[in-house]
């Protein structure tokens, strides 16, 4: 079993978005949160799948909703969760 960690500010993220999602729907938030799951099962599954971009970071991209994605980094304790990020935000703006 993976050990994940988050950062405080991609748990924010989260539910920031699953919060605009509900309200406008409920079912639209159901299913972001569904799918956000996913993608973390996703990365619990094989954490490797996914491509390694700059500084080591890879992405998930949410299977939906395909502006949003979950961006992660492999370290010695398992995976480190970086961000809820959406397409339309700076890339890599959760790198300090």
């Amino acid at each position: 079993m993976i050990i994940f960690k988050t950062h405080p500010e991609a748990s924010i993220e989260r539910n920031e978005y699953r919060d605009f999602y509900y309200a406008c729907s409920f079912l639209l938030g159901e299913s972001f949160v569904y799918i956000s799951k996913d993608c973390l099962n996703r990365i619990e599954e094989n954490p490797y799948l996914y491509q390694s971009k700059r500084f080591g970071i890879r992405k998930v991209i949410f299977r939906r909703f395909k502006q949003h994605y979950v961006a992660y980094s492999i370290v010695e304790e398992g995976v480190f969760i970086l961000a809820f990020g959406h397409a339309k935000r700076l890339p890599y703006y959760f790198v300090d």
